[in-house]
């Protein structure tokens, strides 16, 4: 009963958060991350971070940085250098602590820390912080994490037993973005295209079974954009509904264009008008980005 209670609190506060529009992100079920990207501009000194253990033992976390460069997927590649070592943020920036320990309903905070330069160039200066599991508090320290956010992480090579079961413990980690935008944002987003397609092929019946609206969208300029991709439809007669959401939509510098597959709420759509629009988030939370509208069927 009592892990109930916190689970519930913890559920309470992710749901106050999202409300107050700083997204956190459940990390296979055992951690909450809040935000899921820091954004900080050139008048930022610090930011931060907040980890939630919201599973039922002792959690331990190694933190880094890690290079990673966007595909138009929205997917990533990991890199062992940083896609523009002149805006590397790595180079500027200090986080505090390097490893936490957190016991069934414990948070800590993460403090990001920027040093600028005298010289400092403006664009956007950008690094992942990955969170690496570790088996328990006794695991040593070790290299920074390198792997990817989808993938299992590889333990180091054991030289005894100790570090043999350490190994094994090792869980998935997650990374998330730290920006830093110096200078006079200049970038613009628009909806290159919209085209409706049938459920992906892996779906099953009540899960993702709906059709998917296939939207492309661009990017100018010497900066990211975040944000959200919202669908809007429009039958013959009838008052406008919202049908589909996609969360978490970033264009980083590296890409000029992204394709996003957004799951619909309707089995049916034989005619009417589709508006798309693309809402930003975090800095430019509640701005519209882009909006287009796409006549369908009929």
């Amino acid at each position: 009963m009592k892990k109930t209670g916190w689970m519930k609190r913890f559920l309470l506060l992710a749901i106050l958060l999202a409300g107050l529009g700083m997204p956190s992100l459940p990390v296979n079920a055992t951690l909450l991350i809040m935000p899921i990207h820091l954004i900080l501009t050139d008048r930022d000194r610090t930011g931060n971070i907040t980890l939630f253990n919201t599973s039922g033992e002792e959690s331990v976390f190694r933190i880094g940085w890690r290079y990673q460069k966007q595909l138009e997927t929205g997917a990533y590649e990991v890199s062992d250098t940083p896609f523009d070592p002149e805006h590397d943020l790595s180079k500027i920036a200090i986080f505090s602590p390097r490893q936490v320990t957190l016991q069934p309903g414990q948070k800590q905070r993460i403090r990001v820390s920027i040093r600028r330069p005298p010289d400092m160039k403006d664009g956007e200066y950008r690094a992942h912080l990955a969170l690496l599991r570790v088996g328990d508090s006794s695991a040593e320290a070790g290299p920074e994490p390198v792997e990817t956010s989808a993938a299992p992480a590889k333990p180091q090579k054991p030289s005894g037993e100790a570090k043999i079961q350490i190994g094994l413990k090792m869980n998935v980690s997650y990374s998330l973005p730290i920006v830093l935008r110096q200078g006079t944002y200049n970038t613009t987003a628009s909806i290159e295209s919209a085209r409706l397609l049938p459920p992906a092929p892996s779906a099953t019946a009540g899960k993702n079974d709906k059709p998917r609206l296939n939207v492309v969208l661009t990017r100018t300029g010497d900066y990211s954009t975040f944000g959200k991709i919202l669908v809007y439809w429009t039958a013959p007669g009838q008052a406008e509904k919202q049908i589909g959401i996609a969360n978490n939509v970033n264009i980083l510098p590296e890409i000029a264009r992204r394709s996003v597959d957004v799951y619909l709420t309707e089995s049916g759509i034989p005619a009417g008008t589709l508006r798309v629009v693309y809402e930003g988030e975090v800095k430019e939370k509640g701005v519209t980005l882009d909006e287009k509208t796409f006549p369908i069927g009929g």
